[in-house]
């Protein structure tokens, strides 16, 4: 075969360090934009991002040469740098971990609507019951003793 051909589709989930809440209006627009020219410039694409003041969610196409650790590193790093250099006052951080669900081409309307309806989402969940059901959901095992040390 003369050429590489990949699909390949991540829901990626991460919280600020200690779950405070940062991402609000109108910053979180700015981060959004930041992280999205991050995501371009490592030649991948940015196809949804939401999320709530403590948390955030990625849909994401990754390029054929792009890890996701390598992308969610970069993107972890260079946001945080980006808001301690524009918002000293802040201390921004996140939180060390993340999440990252692949995503079938049948699903992708879904988990863009999922992402999309945050707001909506988490006036009847929190964060933790989201991210639990998330990692049940893919079959990802886990120890609750572990999975939200700050």
């Amino acid at each position: 075969m003369s050429h590489t051909y990949i699909s390949s589709f991540h829901h990626l989930v991460w919280g600020t360090k200690g779950r405070f809440p940062f991402l609000t209006d109108p910053l979180k627009h700015q981060v959004y934009r930041y992280i999205g020219g991050i995501v371009r410039r490592e030649n991948s694409d940015l196809i949804a991002i939401g999320g709530m003041p403590d948390h955030v969610h990625l849909l994401v196409a990754l390029n054929k040469n792009m890890t996701v650790p390598d992308l969610v590193r970069k993107i972890k790093s260079n946001s945080s740098k980006y808001l301690n250099e524009n918002r000293p006052n802040m201390k921004f951080s996140w939180q060390e971990g993340y999440g990252s669900f692949s995503v079938s081409v049948s699903m992708l309307e879904v988990v863009k609507n999922y992402i999309d309806q945050q707001e909506e989402h988490h006036k009847k969940g929190s964060f933790e019951e989201e991210y639990v059901a998330l990692l049940k959901r893919h079959n990802i095992n886990f120890d609750m003793q572990y999975l939200f040390k700050y």
